[in-house]
């Protein structure tokens, strides 16, 4: 009995064993698929951050280019855009400058077309004055040969002779005053 008794615990030792040893296997197994499943995760983790890499680089290197060109772009703009102001500013000054020349010369040729306008408005005005006094005085002279002729028509009879002088006097009196009009 005691060799059955130990012949048994011996059985179930070794089946006991045997499954620890299948068990064993199985883990063992087990862990291997893990493993092989995760360095294949990390093979495949560490391809896809390498590619994620080379892109986010060639992504950068693209931006930084396209950045730097941009800003090349806007500093030319910028410089044109300053040279146009600049140009505009010139033209304005050139133009402002222009019309001030121009509002001078206006200014001195209209300040000339006065004073010629005066001067002949002064000349007419004294050849007009002389022209008058003479007329005046010829006035003068004619009225007064017209009483002596109606103080001699009063006191002598009338010679035709003295009325045709009156007449001519007259005449050349109106004449001399249209004319110098």
């Amino acid at each position: 009995m005691l060799a059955n008794s130990n012949a048994r615990k011996k059985k179930l030792v070794q089946e006991a064993v045997f499954a620890l040893r299948e068990m064993d296997a199985e883990r063992t197994s087990f862990l291997q698929t893990e493993v092989s499943s995760t360095q294949d995760f990390t093979d495949q983790m560490k391809e896809q951050w390498t590619i994620y890499m080379e892109d986010t680089e060639n992504n950068y290197r693209e931006d930084s280019t396209t950045v730097e060109s941009e800003k090349m772009a806007i500093e030319e703009g910028l410089q044109e855009c300053k040279s146009m102001t600049t140009s505009g500013l010139q033209q304005w000054e050139t133009a402002q400058s222009s019309l001030l020349t121009l509002g001078q010369n206006n200014k001195s040729s209209m300040e000339s077309l006065l004073k010629s306008g005066i001067e002949a408005n002064e000349l007419i005005h004294c050849r007009s004055s002389a022209s008058m006094n003479t007329a005046i005085e010829d006035l003068d002279i004619e009225h007064n040969g017209l009483l002596s002729c109606i103080d001699s028509k009063f006191l002598y009879p009338p010679t035709v002779s003295s009325c045709q002088t009156f007449s001519n006097s007259l005449f050349t009196f109106s004449k001399c005053r249209f004319t110098e009009a």
